[in-house]
């Protein structure tokens, strides 16, 4: 009885959602240069569409993603690596400069916006936390979309909040494991 005590204490780590933060300390290339697409913890990023760069002097040893668009939009998207579901629950961002910019995050489901949320950051030169006014909703993918303003430049953004779901596999070995121990239990 101890053992499949054991075991069901064994799996409850699978089937509990994992927070992930996304804080891009993979990216080793200069200050300025290109990004087009990081695999990170599970997730993949990509800069589908604007001009990204990497950005390592906004915080010296803190490196984040930046969209240089002088008014023009940017668009990164976050999927899972094994295409499994995930919670937005929060990031950072920043203005280089004033008169600042607007982010928008979209998260999609079964083929459908399901979750939208802006926020005009009001700082330049220092992070501002944007926090999910959804953080119940299970997305596909989601987009960050950064709109500088026109004589703002660039905007970066760090420290993507997230929330995986347990696989599949692992949901299906502790019901199997209950079963087992449920049998086993009607023979004693």
């Amino acid at each position: 009885m101890k053992r499949k005590i054991g075991l069901a204490i064994l799996f409850i780590p699978a089937l509990v959602p994992a927070a992930v933060t996304l804080d891009f300390s993979e990216l080793h290339g200069a200050d300025g240069c290109s990004f087009s697409a990081l695999d990170s913890q599970g997730f993949h990023v990509e800069g589908t569409f604007g001009v990204w760069h990497e950005s390592h002097t906004f915080i010296p040893g803190d490196p984040a993603l930046q969209a240089v668009g002088f008014g023009d939009y940017s668009f990164a998207r976050f999927t899972r690596l094994d295409g499994g579901q995930f919670r937005f629950l929060g990031l950072d961002v920043s203005s280089n400069a004033a008169p600042f910019g607007q982010i928008e995050i979209l998260g999609h489901s079964g083929g459908w916006v399901s979750f939208q949320q802006a926020l005009m950051v009001q700082s330049a030169d220092r992070y501002e936390g944007l926090t999910s006014d959804r953080p119940d909703l299970w997305l596909d993918d989601m987009y960050v979309q950064l709109f500088p303003t026109p004589t703002s430049g660039s905007m970066n953004f760090d420290n993507v909040r997230l929330e995986t779901v347990p696989e599949p596999c692992s949901v299906a070995l502790s019901g199997l494991v209950s079963v087992l121990a449920m049998r086993q239990r009607k023979r004693g």
